[in-house]
């Protein structure tokens, strides 16, 4: 391609005085005629064939060297404020780089490197000063992949850039890196979808960035997939009035027309390449932003051994001209010395319940999904506005309704929950009685039930402790105060905090209530003695470090937080002193077991003997009743008072330190 020019540039080549007949040695017939057309057998590097050679190339040469591609490269150099004669290699590179003959023709004759500036600087007619300072302008501008010193070791002169230098004139230099970038559309969402977020600061922040051409601007987004962070991205240049661009990772392959992957151009190499090619393009005088996805492969591909390192990292975070926003699922990819340099960190996290509501009925309109559906969903765990989206817009296009769509729904999130690692159902409460003060003993009456939802309704940081034998109702208190005051709950066990390296306990610690303080949700520690076993009888620091920081968390945390163990006589002495409420949770009173036992039978008169039989137990629980539930749900027949109270009986000889032997018959 390119014959016309690459002839011209092969002659001036031949005729410069860098090259002798004995560089002849290694020149096929097709680099030959890959440059001008016609083929010609070299036999030997005599000086007869040398001068055959350049005669080949000067019968062949054309006036018509392509106008197009010199007026592109003209606009392109002055729209980059590069020096005045940059046209001229930038016009030789597009031409080696879509002439393979004469790229090949080049290195093969050079005998050696120290001659390459000279040579090129004689093949365009300028001076070989002025080529060193041209090179080092076209490195810093993203127009090639790496930075050389050598002008022929600059290459990954991207495919965009090529088809709009070689292609039709052009009247402005923002037509030529069309192909490389893309011009994000408007959010959908609005401010009401985003209330869960503070984000008031980032965008006073961001418009007097956009407005006043701030140097260095650099947002980091971050949070799981499916949050929503993209969305957030351009409702935040939609409030400033910013065009937002999106940089696309095409290769340097002229004839490709895809997305290059492939294993010597990596997409986040490309992607940083044209990044820094859009700053020096996209004008100050415009309102606009550049927004970079997954921006953790950029991260890793710099710091690793083929890329730039963190220097340049840190420098392209430092010198931008663009405001631009970096989206990542994986903060941790990221080193901290480049967290450090973002003007603005921002969590995108999972909305709490009641906006989740919000967004389901937004994006479930005609699909006629009840209201206890939606409580359902907006209350389910790890669920996010990507994974509701998702499956709502399966149901409008199959058209489903009510409870084919609820199913649908329902299984579509399950099944893409499930396959992203998360198991729901190892901390979803599932309760097998009704729930009921009624059949609470607190110790000290239950009045302080209605205290604690109180404040709850009020958003206070309440701090509640539940101590006492298992099963008295601990879990099913702090569920249903949870459901009352409609926030969401989240409940946290031994297995969601202890990691097998040292450290990694009390970084999960501090997550956890980061999160839980980000949704504004119920934060619930269950069996926490396992967690805070008192510290005078710990040998390791980093058992101590776990409890110090656990305490720390608790009595930091502005939101809701309940605690409940089995074994309080365990627990750190310090902990007691944290928590507003303290309440001791006792084994059923004998009226209360009898009032439960007579609604679970559903019979309005219990034989007396059944009856006192039943108030010799006085180790009885809520939870022992459950177990009788659903020992009548397996059941094959219907189980008589003597078999419901054996199981009863059982459960309760259980608890005594000094077991009965035998049945109460």
């Amino acid at each position: 391609m390119y014959q016309p020019l690459a002839t011209k540039f092969a002659y001036l080549a031949m005729t410069s005085g860098y090259i002798d007949p004995c560089d002849l040695l290694n020149i096929k017939g097709s680099m030959i005629k890959s440059i001008c057309g016609t083929n010609m057998k070299l036999a030997n590097e005599s000086l007869e064939e040398f001068e055959q050679l350049t005669k080949h190339f000067y019968d062949r040469l054309n006036k018509d060297t392509n106008t197009n591609l010199t007026h592109n490269c003209r606009v392109l150099t002055n729209g980059l404020e590069l020096p005045n004669n940059a046209w001229k290699v930038l016009r030789l590179m597009v031409t080696m780089t879509t002439n393979g003959g004469l790229n090949e023709f080049i290195q093969h004759t050079l005998p050696s490197d120290m001659y390459v500036t000279a040579l090129l600087a004689s093949m365009i007619g300028v001076d070989e000063t002025d080529i060193i300072n041209i090179n080092l302008a076209l490195s810093d501008t993203g127009l090639f992949r790496d930075c050389c010193l050598d002008l022929l070791d600059l290459d990954g002169l991207p495919r965009g850039i090529v088809n709009g230098l070689i292609g039709d004139k052009v009247e402005s230099y923002t037509q030529l890196i069309s192909l490389l970038v893309q011009l994000q559309p408007c959010s959908e969402l609005t401010t009401k979808d985003i209330t869960h977020l503070d984000i008031n600061a980032l965008v006073e922040f961001l418009s007097v960035a956009v407005n006043h051409s701030l140097i260095g601007v650099n947002i980091l987004l971050w949070g799981e997939a499916g949050t929503g962070k993209t969305q957030v991205c351009r409702l935040l240049a939609d409030i400033v009035g910013a065009a937002l661009i999106g940089i696309k990772p095409l290769g340097e392959d002229i004839n490709q027309n895809k997305l290059n992957y492939d294993n010597n151009t990596s997409s986040s190499g490309l992607r940083l390449q044209y990044h820094r090619l859009v700053q020096n393009v996209v004008s100050n005088e415009e309102k606009n932003m550049l927004v970079v996805e997954e921006a953790e492969d950029i991260f890793l591909q710099g710091i690793s051994n083929r890329g730039l390192g963190k220097d340049a990292l840190h420098n392209v975070l430092e010198n931008n001209t663009v405001p631009t926003v970096w989206i990542t699922n994986d903060v941790d990819a990221l080193p901290t010395s480049c967290i450090r340099r973002f003007s603005f960190v921002k969590h995108i996290h999972v909305p709490d319940n009641r906006v989740m509501e919000n967004l389901i009925s937004k994006v479930s309109k005609g699909l006629r999904l009840s209201k206890t559906f939606k409580t359902m969903l907006a209350a389910k765990a790890n669920v996010t506005p990507a994974n509701i989206t998702n499956a709502t817009f399966v149901c409008s296009t199959l058209e489903l309704t009510g409870k084919e769509a609820e199913t649908t729904i329902l299984d579509m999130i399950d099944e893409t929950l499930s396959a992203c690692g998360f198991d729901e159902h190892k901390v979803q409460y599932k309760p097998q009685l009704p729930f009921s003060t009624e059949f609470l003993n607190i110790q000290g009456g239950n009045q302080a039930i209605e205290q604690i939802t109180l404040s709850l309704n009020k958003n206070g940081n309440v701090r509640v402790l539940l101590t006492g034998p298992s099963g008295t109702g601990k879990t099913a208190v702090v569920n249903h105060m949870a459901k009352q005051a409609n926030k969401e709950l989240i409940t946290v066990r031994c297995s969601d905090v202890l990691d097998k390296y040292v450290g990694g306990s009390t970084k999960n610690i501090a997550r956890l209530f980061r999160e839980a303080e980000e949704k504004e949700a119920i934060l619930f520690f269950d069996e926490i003695d396992s967690l805070l076993l008192d510290r005078g009888g710990m040998s390791q620091s980093f058992e101590v470090q776990q409890v110090n920081e656990l305490l720390t968390q608790i009595e930091c945390f502005q939101e809701p937080f309940f605690a409940a163990t089995n074994f309080s006589a365990h627990l750190d002495r310090a902990m007691a002193r944290r928590f507003d409420f303290k309440l001791h949770f006792e084994y059923l009173t004998s009226s209360q077991a009898l009032k439960l036992y007579n609604r679970l039978s559903a019979q309005s008169v219990i034989p007396n003997k059944v009856s006192a039989k039943l108030l010799a137990l006085k180790f009885l629980a809520p939870g022992d009743f459950a177990i009788l539930t659903r020992r009548r749900k397996i059941s094959t027949t219907k189980l008589s008072h003597t078999e419901c109270l054996k199981i009863l009986t059982s459960e309760n000889n259980r608890k005594q330190k000094n077991k009965a032997i035998g049945f109460i018959n």
